[in-house]
C-alpha cells in the first residue's frame, strides 16, 4: 500500500481490474459518495406528482381534440399528436417503470454483465425523448416555413410528407434507443436478471 502513495507513475492494468472488480459490486448497490439530501429526493419527487397529472391532461386533450374535430386534423397537428404520444410514453416509463428499474440497480447487478431489465427502460426513454426532439425540431421548421413561405405552405406542408417525416423519426429514434441493448449484445455484457 505505500508503494502506491509513493509511486506516482500509472498503475498496471492488472490492478486496475482487481480494483474494479472489487469496487462495482459496491458502487452499483447504493452510491454513498453522492450527497442527496432528503429535501432534495422530496422536492424532485413533488415535482414529478404535480407535473404528472397536467401531462396526462394535457395530453388527453390534445388528442381528443385531435380525435373528435376533423377541422383539427391538419398537417401541423400530426406532428403535435405524435409529440402527445412519446410524451404520454415517457411519462408511463417515469411514473410506472422507472421504480422496478431503480429497484434493479439497486439490488446489484450481476456481476459479469449488464442486466436486460435495467438497460430496456432507459433504451425506450432514450428513443422517446428522441422523438420528442425530432418532432420539436419538426414543428419549428413547420411554423418557420408557413411564415416564409404563406402562399406556398399547403403544397410543401402535406399530410403524406408530414406522415412520411414522423414515421422516419420513429424508426430513427427506435434506432437510436436500441444501441444500448445491440452494444451491450456485442460485447457479451448482458445476461437475464435473476
Amino acid at each position: 500500500m505505500s508503494t502506491f502513495a509513493t509511486d506516482t507513475s500509472l498503475p498496471s492494468t492488472a490492478v486496475v481490474e482487481e480494483l474494479t472488480t472489487a469496487l462495482i459490486p459496491t458502487v452499483t448497490r447504493i452510491d454513498t459518495r453522492l450527497d442527496v439530501s432528503p429535501i432534495s429526493v422530496v422536492l424532485a419527487v413533488s415535482i414529478v406528482c404535480i407535473l404528472s397529472p397536467i401531462t396526462v391532461t394535457s395530453n388527453s386533450i390534445i388528442l381528443a381534440a385531435f380525435y373528435k374535430y376533423k377541422r383539427l386534423r391538419t398537417a401541423s397537428n400530426c406532428l403535435l399528436v405524435s409529440l402527445a404520444i412519446s410524451d404520454f410514453g415517457l411519462l408511463s416509463q417515469v411514473g410506472v417503470f422507472m421504480p422496478f428499474g431503480m429497484q434493479l440497480e439497486l439490488s446489484g447487478l450481476p456481476e459479469n454483465g449488464v442486466s436486460v431489465l435495467c438497460i430496456v427502460p432507459y433504451c425506450i426513454i432514450i428513443a422517446l425523448c428522441s422523438v420528442s426532439v425530432l418532432v420539436t425540431v419538426a414543428i419549428a421548421v413547420d411554423r418557420l416555413t408557413s411564415l416564409a413561405q404563406p402562399l406556398r405552405y399547403k403544397n410543401i406542408i402535406t399530410h403524406s410528407s408530414i406522415e412520411k417525416y414522423i414515421a422516419v423519426f420513429w424508426i430513427y429514434a427506435i434506432a437510436i434507443g436500441l444501441s444500448p441493448l445491440i452494444y451491450a449484445q456485442i460485447t457479451g455484457k448482458m445476461q437475464l436478471h435473476g
